[in-house]
C-alpha cells in the first residue's frame, strides 16, 4: 500500500461515474474470474495427451502480471500498490503457475536430507579428491544421437474411385478417372477383355506423358449428359472437377471398346511398386430405346387402338421409363424387368441385346395423345436419358377426332317439306359435333327411283334442291379420316303442296226484324294461314279489306254502323305457300236495317289426339233456349262435310264425330267447326269461333337399338357404363321398358327426353339386353324387331400365376407356395406369368416373421411394372425370418391399378413365402490383452483369466472359425481354421508357438455355421484381440562394482513385463522383494556379498535364474545413436528402417532405448510410446529393424562394470 505520507491521488476512474466500493468489487470480481479461468484451463490441459504446459506457464504468467499492474494502476484505495510491492506479487502468482502448469516431478525421497545432501555436497573421489558427481560423471558425453523414422504413406491407385458406370455412345469414348495417392506414376498398365464368352484379354500400357496427353484431351470434350437419380445424387461427386485430397493426383484411361477393363500394375519407376484398388470397371453400350415402326399420320379416330413397336438395346435387364400426355395431362410409366431371349437361363456375360416390344394403346379418349421415351437403364446402372435422339425415333403424337354424324336438319318423319309447284325444295344435312379437321365429310344420299346424291359438307350444314316428290335416305357418311354414324331422322319425305281455294260465302244477319250485317263463310284448302281480301262498297266508294285466318275454315261478321246499302265481293287469297290467288267466289248486296251461342270446350290445347278407332269425342256449351240444334263442319284435306247435330237439350253435350275416311286409314289432321246454332225460338245464329283441329296418329312410335353394320355388341370395362345407341320415332318425351335376358323378372323403364330421338341407354351389367315397350307423348309404340336386342361384354380381368418353371412346394392349407431356404443376403428370385393387355402393375405386401414374434406387414402398398407376360420377381433376402408375399391387386392396360386403396374382386390371391436363414457371427466376449511368455503355445490361460480369450458365436452349431494370428513385429500371418462344436469357445490353437516377443493380433476372418451360410458382417471392435508376448525376465544391473561405483546406491534394470519378483541373497540371508517398475534400486548400507538368485514377470510367471552379480569400478560405458548425430529417415507403410547402436565400453552390454512421438513444435515435450532393454551384446553394434515412426534415442547404457545415468534414489522405489 502506499504509504501514509504520500498525497492522496483520486481514482483513475471518477467517484462520480462508480463509488470506491463499487470499482473494488468489479476489480476483485475481475480476477476471481481470470483464476477460474485459470483452473478450467489447467482441468482441460490434464484431460487432454496433446498440450505444452510451458506454453501455458507463460500465459499465465503475463496475464496475471497484466492484471496486478492494471489494478494498482487504477489507484483504487487499498488497492494502490506500490512498484515494489507489484513486483512482488507479480512473483507470487508466477509461482502459483508454475505449481499448476511447471514441468516437474514431484518425489518425496528427493526431498529427504541425504538427497538435498547429495545434492549440494562435493563428494570424495578415489583420487582422494572432493568432486561433486556431476563432474565425476560427465553427463553429455555418454548417450549421443537419435534416430528419426517418418512414416511416409502407401502409394496406392484406385480404379474408378468415384465408383461410376459407364458406358459407350456412338464414335465417343469413355474416360475412367484413375486416383493416384501420394505417387506420381510413370507408368500404368491394364488389361482389356471383350465381353464375348472365350475372348482373351489385351494389355496395355500407359506411360506418364501418355495420361497427360489423354487428360489434357478431356478438357476440350464437353461433358455427355449423365441422368441421375435422386437417390445417386449425393453419393456421385463432380466429374468435371472432382474433390481430391492434397496427396492425391487424377488420371484417365481412354476406352473405346466395350469390355472389363482391369488394372493391372502401376508404379514409380520399374522397380517400385504401387498398391492397387478397386481393380475393374465394365464398359457396354449405352443402351437406348426407339420406335421401330415408321412414323404414321397423326390422326386417328376414337374408340380405336394403336400397334407400337418398340426396340430397347442394352444389358438387360432393362428398365424403360416413358409417358402419356393426353391434352394437358401428363402421366409417367415404368416397365422393369425387361429381359431378352436368354431370360428363362442365367447368363453370367455381359452381354448388350436388342429386344424388340410390342406396345398397344388405346385411343378413347378425344384429344393429342403424345407418347415419349423418356430414358432407359440398363443392369449395370448406366441410365441415359433419350432426349437427345431424333424426335421421329422418341415421339409418337396421335390427334383422337370424334366419328362424325349426320341426319337431316329441317325434316322429320310425319313432318315432309314442302315443294311448289314449278318451284325447288331444299333439303338440309347437317353434322353434329364433328372436328373440322375431320372434314370435308361425304355424305351418300338415295331419293325417289333410286336416284343417288352425293354431298361434300366443308362446314356443318348443308343442303341441296329437290324438284318432285318423294322420299330421301341418308345411307352414309365418312370424313377424311373418320367413318360416321347416322342419327334419327334419317329419312325424308317431300311432298307437293296444294295451291290454296276456298269456298267463300255471304249470308245476311237477320233478326226476326230484318238484316243487321252479313256473316261471311270460307272453307280454305291450303296450308294455313289464310289471308282473305274483299271489296266493300258503299254510297258509291269502294274499299279493299283483309282477314287473316289461322284455320281451315274462317266466319266473320261485318256489321256497319249506319244503315244504307252495302255490297261484298271477294277478291283474292293467300296461304303460307302461295301468294294473291284470285278467288272467284259470291257477292252479297243487302239493305242494312239477340241470339243463340255454342262453343268448343278445348282445355289448355287447341287439339286433340286420336290414336285408334274411327270416331272422336268432342265437347260443347250451348246457351240459349233448349232445345237446340247445332250444325258442325268438319274439313279434312280434301273437303268438307256438315253435320246436323238437333234435339240437344243440355247445355254441356258431347258430340261423337267419325273422321273422314282419308284421314282414318292414313293418319292425318282434320277441323271440327261450329257453323251455327238455333234455338228454340227458331232464331238460327251462325258461330265464327275458332274450331278445334284433331290429329289422328295411324302411324305409332317405335324403338330400336341401333348398330353398325348390323353389329349391336359392345366391350367395356367392368364397372364402366355401356352406352346403347337408341333409334327412337315420334313424339317425344318417350317412356322406354327393357330387361335383360338372364334376369328377366327384373324389368327396367327410362324416360327419354323431346329431342333425344337418338338416344343412349346407359347399362352396367354384362349380358343381352332386350327392348319391351316404347310409348310417346301421345301414344303407346312398338318394338322393331330383330333390332330390338343389344349384347354387353365385360373386357377379361388380368390375372397372375407362378411360372411352371419355378420351383415351390404349394401348401393347400392355407394356399401358399413354399421357396426353398436361403441364406441372407444372397439373391433370389421366382417367376411370374401375366395374362392381360401389357403393360401390367401389380401390388402386392410383404410380411415377415422374425424367431418368436408374430407375422407382421412390413409394407403394403408395393408396386412393380412389366410390359412383358413374363416378370422376374425379386425376393428380400436381406433380413432373416419367414418372408410372405401376397399378391394384393393387378392391373393392366384394360383395368389400370387405382391409386387408392380399393382392391379388385379377385378369387385367386397369388401367395408365396421363403424361409431367410440368418448368417452366423462371432466376437470375442471381450477385448481384454492377454499376457504369454515366449515360447508358449496359444492354449487357455490360467483359471483368473476368466472371460478373456472367449469367442462367442451365433448361429446354428457347429461352426467352422477361420483365424488369423499376426506377429507384428515379424509381420509374419498364420491362418487357422477351427471346428467349435458349441456357441462358445475359448482360445485354443496348441500348434501356434509364440516365437518373439512383442505384440500379436487374434483376427476372426469368417465363420460358417450348419447352415452353409457365410457370416454377418463381424463387429470391427469386438472381432479381434491383442496378445502380448514378453521375453525372459531380467535383471542387469546399471553398474558392476566392487567398490561404490560413481556413486553410493546399487541399482538394476528389470526385463520383462511388470509386475517382477526378485529373490537376492545378502550376506547370507534371502530375501524377496517386489517391484512394479522396470528400476531395482536398493543402497548398499553394509559390507557384504549380493547375489540375485531368481526374477519372475508377468503375475510370477516367466521366473528366471539369474548368476551371481560382482561390481567393480570401471569407466562408465556410452552408447551413440547413428554414431552420435542427429539421422531423419523416410519409409513408405510395409517398409523397415534399420537403427543403429554404437555401444562404446567393454562388453557384454546392456542398454535401453525408447521410442518417441513426432512433435511439429520444439517447445512441446514429446511423448514415449514405448521403452525396450536388450542385455547380453557382445559386440559394439547392435541393430534393430522397425515398421514404427517415431524418434530413437538411447536412455541407458551399462557396460561388463558400470553404468550411465548412475542410479539415483526416487519416490518409485519400494523398500524390501
Amino acid at each position: 500500500m502506499a504509504p501514509q505520507n504520500a498525497p492522496a491521488r483520486p481514482p483513475v476512474v471518477p467517484e462520480s461515474f462508480l463509488s470506491v466500493p463499487e470499482q473494488r468489487l468489479y476489480i476483485l470480481s475481475i480476477g476471481a474470474l481470470v483464476q477460474a479461468l485459470k483452473m478450467l484451463d489447467l482441468f482441460s490441459a490434464m484431460a487432454s495427451t496433446d498440450v505444452s504446459w510451458r506454453r501455458l506457464l507463460w500465459k499465465w504468467i503475463i496475464i496475471d502480471a497484466v492484471y496486478v499492474w492494471t489494478m494498482a494502476s487504477l489507484r483504487i484505495p487499498r488497492l494502490a500498490f506500490t512498484k515494489r510491492a507489484r513486483i512482488m506479487y507479480i512473483f507470487v502468482f508466477a509461482a502459483f503457475n508454475w505449481v499448476l502448469f511447471g514441468s516437474y516431478t514431484l518425489s518425496f525421497v528427493s526431498l529427504s536430507p541425504n538427497s538435498i545432501f547429495r545434492w549440494t555436497e562435493r563428494q570424495l573421489a578415489l583420487s582422494e579428491r572432493r568432486v561433486s558427481v556431476e563432474d565425476v560423471i560427465n553427463a553429455g558425453s555418454h548417450l549421443r544421437g537419435q534416430h528419426t523414422v517418418r512414416l511416409s504413406p502407401i502409394s496406392t491407385a484406385t480404379l474408378n474411385p468415384f465408383l461410376q458406370t459407364f458406358c459407350l455412345t456412338a464414335g465417343a469414348p469413355v474416360f475412367i478417372p484413375v486416383v493416384f495417392n501420394n505417387t506420381r506414376p510413370r507408368f500404368v498398365q491394364y488389361s482389356h477383355k471383350p465381353l464375348e464368352e472365350g475372348s482373351t484379354k489385351t494389355l496395355i500400357e500407359l506411360s506418364a506423358r501418355d495420361l497427360q496427353s489423354i487428360d489434357q484431351s478431356i478438357i476440350s470434350i464437353p461433358p455427355a449428359p449423365v441422368d441421375v437419380d435422386e437417390d445417386e445424387a449425393e453419393a456421385l461427386v463432380d466429374l468435371g472437377a472432382p474433390r481430391l485430397q492434397k496427396t492425391e493426383v487424377l488420371h484417365h484411361i481412354k476406352v473405346s471398346k466395350p469390355g472389363v477393363i482391369h488394372l493391372e500394375r502401376a508404379g514409380e519407376s520399374n522397380e517400385v511398386g504401387i498398391r492397387l484398388r478397386m481393380g475393374s470397371v465394365t464398359v457396354v453400350e449405352c443402351p437406348t430405346a426407339q420406335f421401330v415402326d415408321k412414323v404414321p399420320d397423326a390422326t386417328r379416330c376414337t374408340g380405336g387402338n394403336e400397334d407400337l413397336a418398340l426396340a430397347v438395346f442394352g444389358v438387360p435387364p432393362l428398365a424403360l421409363t416413358w409417358t402419356r400426355k393426353i391434352d394437358a395431362r401428363l402421366e409417367e410409366f415404368v416397365v422393369e424387368g425387361i429381359e431378352g431371349k436368354h431370360f428363362e437361363k442365367e447368363k453370367e456375360a455381359v452381354v448388350a441385346e436388342k429386344i424388340p416390344i410390342p406396345l398397344t394403346i388405346s385411343l378413347e379418349k378425344l384429344g393429342s395423345h403424345i407418347y415419349t421415351l423418356e430414358s432407359i437403364r440398363d443392369r449395370l446402372g448406366n441410365a441415359v436419358s433419350l432426349g437427345n435422339l431424333p424426335v421421329t425415333d422418341t415421339i409418337r403424337t396421335f390427334a383422337v377426332l370424334r366419328r362424325p354424324e349426320v341426319s337431316f336438319s329441317n325434316c322429320a318423319a310425319g313432318k315432309p317439306v314442302g315443294l311448289r309447284k314449278g318451284q325447288t325444295a331444299t333439303l338440309r344435312v347437317k353434322t353434329h359435333d364433328a372436328d373440322g379437321r375431320d372434314a370435308p365429310w361425304t355424305v351418300t344420299l338415295e331419293g325417289p327411283k333410286q336416284s343417288k346424291q352425293v354431298l361434300e359438307l366443308q362446314s356443318s350444314e348443308k343442303g341441296f334442291d329437290v324438284k318432285e316428290e318423294g322420299e330421301w335416305t341418308i345411307k352414309s357418311v365418312k370424313g377424311r379420316y373418320c367413318p360416321g354414324d347416322i342419327l334419327s331422322p334419317d329419312t325424308c319425305r317431300v311432298a307437293e303442296l296444294p295451291v290454296p281455294s276456298a269456298e267463300a260465302s255471304w249470308e245476311k244477319l237477320r233478326e226476326c226484324s230484318g238484316d243487321t250485317g252479313v256473316s261471311a263463310a270460307l272453307v280454305l284448302h291450303g296450308t294455313p294461314p289464310f289471308t282473305v281480301t274483299w271489296l266493300s262498297s258503299f254510297g258509291g266508294q269502294d274499299s279493299v279489306h283483309s282477314r287473316t285466318v289461322d284455320g281451315s275454315r274462317g266466319a266473320f261478321m261485318l256489321q256497319p254502323e249506319r244503315s244504307g246499302t252495302y255490297k261484298y265481293t271477294y277478291l283474292k287469297l293467300s296461304d303460307a305457300n302461295y301468294k294473291d290467288i284470285k278467288l272467284n267466289g259470291p257477292s252479297v248486296e243487302l239493305n242494312v236495317h239477340p241470339v243463340a251461342s255454342a262453343q268448343l270446350r278445348k282445355g289448355k290445347r287447341d287439339e286433340v289426339y286420336s290414336c285408334a278407332g274411327n270416331n272422336v269425342d268432342v265437347e260443347v256449351d250451348l246457351k240459349g233456349s233448349a232445345p237446340w240444334k247445332l250444325e258442325v263442319q268438319v274439313l279434312g284435306p280434301k273437303g268438307s262435310r256438315t253435320i246436323p247435330f238437333p234435339g240437344l237439350h243440355d247445355a254441356r253435350t258431347k258430340l261423337n264425330i267419325a273422321i273422314p275416311e282419308d284421314i282414318n286409314s292414313e293418319g292425318g289432321t282434320f277441323q271440327i267447326d261450329l257453323v251455327s246454332v238455333e234455338d228454340a225460338h227458331g232464331c238460327k245464329r251462325p258461330l265464327s269461333e275458332q274450331g278445334m283441329s284433331v290429329k289422328v296418329k295411324r302411324v305409332k312410335p317405335t324403338v330400336k337399338f341401333y348398330g353398325k353394320d348390323g353389329k349391336r355388341e359392345v366391350t367395356v370395362h367392368q364397372g364402366e357404363d355401356a352406352r346403347l345407341p337408341l333409334r327412337l320415332t315420334g313424339d317425344g318425351p318417350w317412356k322406354l321398358e327393357y330387361h335383360l335376358k338372364n334376369k328377366p323378372g327384373r324389368k327396367f323403364t327410362e324416360r327419354i327426353g323431346a329431342n333425344n330421338a337418338n338416344a343412349e341407354l346407359r347399362v352396367r351389367d354384362s349380358g343381352i339386353f332386350e327392348l319391351l315397350e316404347i310409348s310417346d307423348k301421345h301414344c303407346p309404340g312398338s318394338i322393331i324387331e330383330p333390332e330390338s336386342q343389344y349384347v354387353v361384354n365385360w373386357v377379361p380381368r388380368p390375372s397372375v400365376k407362378l411360372a411352371e418353371t419355378t420351383a415351390v412346394t404349394h401348401i393347400p392349407t392355407n394356399d401358399s407356395y413354399i421357396r426353398a431356404p436361403i441364406c441372407e443376403g444372397l439373391p433370389d428370385h421366382v417367376d411370374l406369368e401375366l395374362t392381360g393387355r401389357a403393360p401390367f402393375k401389380i401390388k402386392y405386401l410383404v410380411a415377415q416373421e422374425r424367431h418368436s414374434s408374430p407375422l407382421r406387414i412390413v409394407s403394403a402398398d408395393n408396386t412393380i411394372g412389366s410390359i412383358q407376360r413374363a416378370l422376374r420377381f425379386a425376393l428380400d433376402t436381406s433380413t432373416p425370418g419367414r418372408m410372405l408375399y401376397r399378391v394384393r391387386d393387378i392391373g393392366d392396360a384394360a383395368y389400370p391399378l387405382r391409386l387408392d386403396n380399393h382392391i379388385h374382386d379377385n378369387d385367386n390371391r397369388l401367395q408365396f413365402e421363403q424361409q431367410v436363414l440368418e448368417r452366423p457371427s462371432a466376437a470375442f466376449k471381450n477385448a481384454e490383452r492377454l499376457s504369454y511368455c515366449l515360447g508358449d503355445a496359444l492354449t487357455p490361460i490360467s483359471p483368473s483369466y476368466k472371460e478373456e480369450g472367449v469367442i462367442v458365436l451365433d448361429g446354428a452349431p457347429p461352426f467352422a472359425l477361420d483365424l488369423a494370428i499376426r506377429n507384428l513385429g515379424t509381420s509374419d500371418v498364420q491362418h487357422e481354421t477351427v471346428y467349435v462344436p458349441t456357441n462358445e469357445w475359448k482360445l485354443n490353437v496348441p500348434r501356434y508357438i509364440l516365437k518373439s516377443v512383442g505384440q500379436h493380433l487374434v483376427e476372426i476372418q469368417a465363420v460358417r455355421d450348419a447352415n452353409g451360410c457365410d457370416h454377418a458382417p463381424l463387429d470391427p471392435t469386438r472381432r479381434n484381440v491383442w496378445i502380448d508376448v514378453a521375453e525372459t525376465a531380467a535383471i542387469v544391473p546399471y553398474d558392476r562394482r566392487l567398490d561404490y561405483c560413481v556413486g553410493d546406491a546399487l541399482q538394476f534394470q528389470l526385463e520383462g513385463t511388470p509386475p517382477w519378483r526378485v529373490q537376492y541373497d545378502f550376506n547370507g540371508r534371502r530375501v524377496t522383494a517386489s517391484s512394479k517398475t522396470s528400476q531395482f534400486r536398493r543402497v548398499a548400507g553394509a559390507a557384504g556379498t549380493f547375489s540375485v538368485v531368481s526374477i519372475a514377470h508377468q503375475r510370477n510367471m516367466c521366473q528366471t535364474p539369474v548368476n551371481d552379480l560382482h561390481i567393480r569400478i570401471h569407466e562408465i560405458p556410452s552408447a551413440e545413436v547413428s554414431h552420435g548425430n542427429k539421422f531423419l529417415e523416410d519409409i513408405r507403410e510395409g517398409e523397415q528402417a534399420e537403427i543403429v547402436f554404437t555401444l562404446i565400453g567393454e562388453p557384454p552390454f546392456t542398454f535401453t532405448y525408447q521410442r518417441a512421438e513426432l512433435t511439429k513444435y520444439k517447445s512441446k515435450t514429446p511423448k514415449v510410446l514405448e521403452t525396450h532393454t536388450v542385455t547380453g551384446i557382445m559386440t559394439n553394434e547392435y541393430s534393430i529393424f522397425s515398421a514404427l515412426e517415431g524418434t530413437w534415442t538411447v536412455t541407458f547404457i551399462s557396460d561388463r562394470w558400470c553404468r550411465y545415468p548412475p542410479a539415483q534414489t526416487d519416490s518409485t522405489v519400494e523398500k524390501a
